[in-house]
């Protein structure tokens, strides 16, 4: 039985495209069939796509008729109010060309989805002139697209120059409008924003006057989430480790004219000693993770060793949440990952290890409760990909005993 399961696994990741060793870890944890359907379910986007509304700037009646006027329809979540959904078109069956250029993974993965491909995101050509027809795949040779070539592609520079298109999309795969390019994205009235993020939002219940801390907060959606449910009245601290994170979050804020976030760059596991303990009401805690349950993914290299390393990571993180956390406050940790070493095992590790937490009811579910892997799972909730059209996603909330 052993050796039938181990050429099953190694069957389905060739299939997929992950690796054995993700493969396997999966098939531990949810049964072969089960894993199947989700990884599966991973290499295709939702059947909507999830903009949330800024009801700091209008409202989702106003946004839908500003998007309809622009040729995109939307509708309205049935349980989320400030969330709409576009709905995505496709997969599409895409024409045979004999020229292919091959791009890099995320450039890939959106090119999928209807954008263009930049010079930039060209992994690999071979013998492209300027009007060519060419199919567009990545390196495992999986079609995304087909376009015409806009530029000479004969040969490839070293540093090419961003922001030139190297070739023209004419269809893909699967179909979502390009909203970055319209002038309700400028205006700062929407924010990409999957559903699973947003319900995290919503869990941690943030209000007017309470001193939030958003621990891990490029690129700042759940931060402006944070700001427009609470009216733009809490003190809310926004935190990231790199220039580039922190310039992200600034240009998020600006865009969608959020002023009460007090912006900082550092390792969000020395804010204890930089700035004292028991500070916060809440805290958001979405860590750096293997980012196993974000779709679409064509393929993905990740494997056990680093499941192992991020889980370790993420306790850092927990650890630091703890110590900011006033008494009786509330802390919701959420990752966008579905191995429950980063999930619930990392809980399990924390209460263990830190001690002063309590595992809450969250006041609604949208996916499904948490493995029974600690005595209290059933207060979680995970989303599959497979089951709840959605990413793969993790969201527990936490009060620190007074």
């Amino acid at each position: 039985m052993p050796e039938l399961v181990s050429k099953r696994v190694e069957k389905l990741s060739k299939e997929v495209k992950f690796h054995p060793s993700i493969v396997q870890r999966l098939t531990f944890w949810f049964g072969y069939v089960k894993a199947r359907e989700m990884l599966f379910s991973l290499k295709t986007p939702t059947s909507w796509y999830p903009i949330r509304v800024n009801t700091l700037l209008t409202t989702a009646e106003e946004l839908i008729q500003i998007l309809e006027n622009i040729g995109v329809t939307a509708k309205r979540h049935d349980f989320l109010s400030d969330i709409l959904l576009i709905p995505v078109e496709g997969p599409f069956r895409l024409p045979s060309y004999e020229k292919k250029v091959v791009a890099y993974k995320t450039a890939a993965e959106g090119v999928m989805r209807g954008a263009n491909l930049y010079l930039t995101g060209v992994r690999e050509v071979k013998d492209v002139k300027k009007g060519d027809n060419v199919e567009i795949v990545d390196k495992f040779g999986q079609k995304v697209a087909v376009g015409k070539a806009v530029i000479d592609l004969s040969t490839l520079e070293k540093n090419p120059p961003k922001n030139v298109v190297a070739v023209e999309v004419e269809q893909s795969l699967y179909h979502i409008p390009m909203l970055r390019e319209t002038n309700p994205w400028n205006e700062g009235l929407f924010y990409q924003q999957t559903i699973p993020s947003a319900v995290t939002v919503h869990i941690l219940d943030p209000q007017p006057g309470e001193k939030i801390l958003d621990m891990c907060a490029a690129p700042g959606g759940k931060t402006t989430h944070i700001a427009q449910l609470t009216k733009g009245k809490a003190r809310i601290v926004a935190v990231d480790h790199s220039n580039r994170k922190v310039t992200r979050i600034k240009k998020t804020l600006t865009r969608l004219k959020v002023r009460n976030v007090k912006v900082l760059r550092t390792d969000a596991r020395t804010l204890p000693e930089r700035i004292g303990e028991a500070k916060f009401d809440k805290i958001l805690l979405d860590p750096p993770c293997t980012a196993l349950g974000i779709r679409p993914k064509l393929f993905d290299g990740l494997r056990e060793k680093d499941v192992i390393m991020s889980a370790r990571y993420q306790r850092g993180f927990i650890k630091a949440a703890i110590k900011l956390l006033k008494p009786g406050g509330y802390l919701v940790y959420s990752t966008c990952t579905l191995d429950p070493d980063e999930n619930e095992l990392n809980l399990k590790f924390a209460m263990e290890h830190y001690g002063d937490l309590e595992l809450i009811e969250q006041k609604f579910y949208l996916g499904s409760r948490g493995l029974p892997l600690l005595p209290v799972s059933n207060k979680l909730q995970r989303f599959y990909p497979d089951e709840h059209d959605t990413p793969g996603y993790f969201i527990s909330l936490l009060q620190k005993k007074k």
